[in-house]
């Protein structure tokens, strides 16, 4: 990727001035001057398609990535058959990733746990296979999230709701790894084929999911549910997101790990 395709991608990443991601990764390396990262791995495991192990973002970060697959044949191909898993991955390791210096925690570990592929569709029986095989699974470290746009509002495809959503996190026109499976009719205006933006609840779940990973690097004694709790406590409030997620409350990276670094 050339130095202009990378600031031309880094510059339209809005979502992450909006949770204030640089200045929680110069918080973090501030902190680091005092006192050095643990060497422990944090994992994230992407639940989904497959992952594009390979992809240059993965490689040039040290990322280190695996992948399961839980359905038939279980030896067969654990690639991101649809691109999806690829970009949720990005998202994740997007966020958790520093770019400022390099006193800083590890990059996370990828797992990629495949439950989707071209002959077997998204079934909840083969996601409760997948998400056992990922982490023992307790009702207390669920976090439910919706996503949220460039103007801070619910976009017309989020779910919602003051009693069944927790956060709300940036769900539109989100920049992510992407393994192009054919060149598109109309590029990108920075055109590469290994990214592409994405929308939905997916990349919002995916910002919380490397929000969380990056805490827990942070603090590797902390439970589930002090992660949780951290997330919720740090989170902006925002009057338009009132009457879709209790107290509007959206992801404010910063806050969160200045909360972390204090405990």
């Amino acid at each position: 990727m050339t130095r202009s395709l990378i600031f031309e991608t880094y510059r339209d990443q809005w979502a992450w001035k909006k949770i204030e991601l640089e200045k929680a990764w110069a918080r973090i390396a501030a902190a680091m001057q005092q006192q050095p990262a643990h060497n422990e791995q944090i994992t994230v495991a992407i639940v989904d398609c497959g992952i594009k192990t390979d992809h240059e973002a993965f490689v040039e970060n040290r990322q280190t990535v695996s992948c399961d697959r839980v359905i038939t044949p279980r030896e067969g191909n654990c690639g991101d058959d649809d691109g999806h898993g690829t970009m949720l991955a990005g998202t994740v390791a997007g966020v958790i990733n520093p770019r400022c210096g390099d006193r800083v925690p590890p990059p996370v570990r990828l797992l990629g746990v495949k439950f989707i592929d071209w002959y077997t569709p998204p079934m909840s029986r083969n996601a409760a296979e997948a998400i056992g095989h990922a982490v023992d699974q307790d009702l207390p470290n669920l976090i439910s999230v919706m996503a949220s746009d460039r103007q801070d509002e619910k976009p017309y495809f989020s779910n919602y709701g003051c009693d069944t959503v927790d956060i709300a996190a940036p769900g539109v026109d989100i920049i992510s790894t992407y393994p192009y499976l054919y060149r598109p009719a109309e590029p990108p205006r920075s055109y590469n084929p290994a990214y592409r933006s994405y929308s939905g609840t997916s990349p919002a779940a995916a910002h919380i999911a490397g929000a969380a990973a990056l805490l827990l690097g942070l603090n590797s004694d902390w439970t589930p549910q002090k992660v949780r709790r951290c997330l919720l406590e740090s989170a902006k409030r925002v009057t338009g997101l009132r009457p879709f997620c209790p107290e509007g409350r959206r992801l404010n990276l910063d806050r969160a790990v200045k909360l972390a670094l204090q405990s």
